[in-house]
């Protein structure tokens, strides 16, 4: 039987002589992902490691806040608040990030590393957790809740602060990671509420235990923050209030995030009493989210194109539009529409002032400056605007949104104010 050579016998190496050194080029080519020289692919690594701790700790605390938001009043209630009283409880939270978050935000920017204050506040939100199994009575329910406001309100800015400083660093896309957050914050409201259904009360509160003991390690995995420089131009709370264009942007932002107050407060509650059923209700909420993960999703095209007073300033004529279509009609169709608004009402505000705080804030100040950001244009607007909205729905029900329209068109008026101030001051550092 004839036998087929092999391929040696074929082939004569000596007429094909092999490059070794090329070969191994060829090969360190296809293994190394990115073909980079070894700093750039440490420094791909390292923006890729910084985005996805960013991520995780936004999915923390925003998971968290989801099952915080729709289902802790009902706790609260089972333990025998009164539904005002409950909103008193709520509403302590808005304040103690007025007083603890421009605080713990600048000793943030003096230590320049946010990581463990935000896993010892972390902790404090599991212990406060622990310490409601045991409260019983309005005068410990109520203590607690603000012992809870205390410790949670700083967490997002100190998140935010870590991610506005990886931004400043490059490589790091602000609204790419934070969209993780809006996504966790819809499997916490929906996927947690499915799992709650039928369960007793007190498992809204293990539940919330859990996502407390996992937020303490999303913080731990914080990116660690170079500290910066001491530098006598370091500025502080009363540096950043002192800058006219600074208090311009914290009134616009209250405005505009002060506009969502009936929504957030009687949304729900209005729907119900139109017919509409809770499953639908839950779309409803998670339209609105899944707009806003969109527009984060397309954040860096969005932030080179506009500047901070433009998007803030499009975010109030959103509110011009979503308000009044919410205090017209219930038709589902429409109201779908005007939940798809929350992308610009909520998320283009949102992307303005962390964009206005990245362009317009030094890195030393950025904790103290999102802290601001989150104490007034988010704290004390719903410190007042929560009770405002209570007053203004029992006595003129949905009607209350042509109100809240109102207040959008006092924040585009200050957006209008604010970009002429910061024109001003660029045409004055070019003099």
């Amino acid at each position: 039987m004839h036998r087929r050579p092999d391929s040696a016998a074929i082939v004569d190496r000596s007429k094909f002589p092999i490059d070794s050194d090329r070969l191994s080029i060829e090969a360190n080519a296809i293994t190394s992902f990115p073909a980079l020289p070894e700093a750039r692919q440490r420094a791909y690594g390292a923006r890729v490691g910084a985005a996805v701790r960013l991520a995780i700790g936004f999915c923390a605390v925003f998971f968290l806040l989801g099952v915080f938001m729709p289902f802790w009043p009902v706790w609260l209630q089972s333990r025998g608040l009164s539904p005002e009283l409950t909103g008193v409880a709520l509403g302590l939270s808005a304040w103690a990030r007025l007083v603890v978050n421009p605080i713990l935000g600048s000793y943030a920017d003096r230590k320049g590393d946010a990581r463990g204050m935000a896993m010892l506040l972390a902790a404090s939100v599991l212990a406060s957790y622990v310490a409601f199994s045991f409260a019983h009575g309005t005068a410990a329910l109520l203590v607690l809740s603000l012992v809870l406001g205390v410790a949670f309100a700083p967490l997002v800015p100190l998140i935010d602060a870590s991610a506005v400083a990886a931004a400043n660093n490059g490589g790091v896309d602000y609204g790419r990671v934070r969209r993780w957050g809006s996504a966790a914050f819809i499997a916490g409201s929906l996927g947690v509420g499915w799992l709650l259904e039928g369960a007793p009360q007190d498992a809204i509160l293990f539940t919330l235990m859990i996502a407390s003991a996992v937020l303490i390690g999303a913080m731990a995995l914080l990116p660690r923050r170079a500290r910066p420089p001491k530098t006598k131009s370091r500025l502080g709370v009363r540096q950043l209030l002192g800058r006219p264009e600074f208090r311009l942007f914290l009134l616009t932002c209250a405005a505009l995030h002060g506009s969502h107050a009936v929504l957030y407060a009687y949304g729900t509650q209005h729907w119900r009493a139109a017919g509409i059923g809770d499953a639908t209700i839950g779309g409803l909420w998670a339209t609105g989210v899944v707009a806003e993960i969109v527009l984060f999703s397309f954040a860096p095209g969005v932030a080179t194109r506009l500047s901070p007073a433009t998007m803030l300033t499009i975010a109030g004529v959103g509110g011009l539009l979503r308000w009044p279509v919410l205090a017209l009609t219930t038709s589902l169709p429409w109201l779908f529409a005007a939940q798809l608004l929350h992308a610009i009402t909520f998320a283009a505000t949102h992307l303005g002032a962390m964009s206005m705080i990245r362009e317009h804030v030094g890195e030393d100040a950025t904790a103290t400056a999102t802290a601001l950001y989150s104490g007034v244009a988010t704290g004390l607007a719903f410190g007042i605007g929560l009770p405002l909205a209570g007053v203004l729905y029992t006595r003129i029900a949905g009607e209350a949104y042509f109100v809240m329209a109102g207040v959008s068109a006092t924040g585009i008026f200050a957006a209008f104010v604010l970009r002429a101030r910061l024109r001003h001051l660029a045409r004055a550092r070019h003099e």
